[in-house]
């Protein structure tokens, strides 16, 4: 014991992801973190004013302590929440908006636009370097943009010893539209590095960066948490689907599209995981309406 507290105490966080490094320490020494995360509810994350008066009834769930620890099974460890906030921030808006809300809703109930995430699941069944699935997006329709990643499936069902955040990095991507390449050229990153019999690691991830900050509408050199040191890690393709291909923050109309699609991943190495899964986390468009009654209603 002495000696496993000797290591923890000694240890020095690693650059590919040093904030989950500085919380497995804090962890190991028996200590407690502070984790903030914004709440995931698309109607309240819109930036049109909502009818004052409307009833919110929020519910979170934890999730295993198998997904959330990083450590050997049948160790023993468990997560216990000691304490939960919401944090909210309140706008003050005119009365002469309110009115006109007011007045609005006894005539007809008001029409908003939120997003609906999903998040598609999808075995990847063939047993070679170059993996192929059709019809990604279910009745063909189009989100405004979306994210790829591959990751093996015990780690996406949160077994203890595997982390479900590290996605599986790839050669080349190409994204087909109606038959029609999205890409000029595949999307590709550097050449392989060997580091052992079985495994492997890519080089230069340029251009897969580059492309998801350009759907993110961030700069190069931005604020986004996902970096050049740690893009490894979270090793994803992003796609703007709009028919302008603009970034997700521009605000201008934006039409949804429906086309057929598959992709063509070419993993880059003979050897790679057997129980690989590719996931897709699709924003697409809604809209509801809320009536005098705050009645939330999906229209579509």
């Amino acid at each position: 014991y002495q000696n496993q507290m000797s290591q923890v105490n000694n240890w020095v966080p690693t650059q590919a992801n040093p904030a989950a490094s500085k919380r497995s320490t804090l962890f190991n020494r028996g200590k407690s973190v502070t984790l903030n995360s914004k709440f995931h509810c698309p109607l309240l994350n819109t930036t049109k004013c909502l009818p004052t008066n409307m009833n919110l009834r929020m519910s979170l769930t934890k999730n295993t302590n198998d997904f959330l620890l990083l450590c050997k099974a049948d160790t023993g460890y468990s997560l216990v929440i000691e304490d939960c906030y919401l944090n909210i921030t309140y706008y003050r808006v005119r009365d002469e908006i309110l009115e006109l809300i007011e007045e609005r809703l006894k005539k007809d109930p008001i029409p908003y636009f939120i997003s609906r995430p999903e998040i598609i699941v999808r075995p990847v069944t063939q047993s070679s370097r170059i993996v192929r699935i059709n019809d990604i997006f279910a009745d063909s329709i189009l989100p405004p943009y979306a994210f790829f990643m591959l990751q093996r499936s015990r780690d996406f069902d949160g077994s203890m010893p595997s982390n479900p955040f590290i996605m599986v990095p790839y050669k080349k991507f190409q994204l087909y539209r109606d038959g029609v390449p999205v890409f000029a050229d595949p999307l590709e990153v550097g050449n392989i590095r060997k580091i052992g019999e079985e495994n492997f690691q890519f080089e230069e991830f340029g251009e897969y960066l580059r492309q998801l900050y350009r759907t993110l509408g961030k700069d190069a050199q931005g604020s986004c948490l996902i970096n050049e040191n740690n893009f490894q890690l979270n090793f994803m393709t992003a796609i703007s689907f709009g028919a302008d291909r603009s970034s997700i923050n521009e605000r201008h109309l934006n039409l949804q599209e429906k086309a057929s699609t598959n992709i063509e991943i070419d993993l880059g190495t003979e050897t790679y995981p057997e129980d690989l899964i590719l996931i897709v986390y699709a924003v697409f468009d809604r809209q509801i309406q809320i009536d005098s009654n705050r009645i939330v209603r999906i229209i579509e």
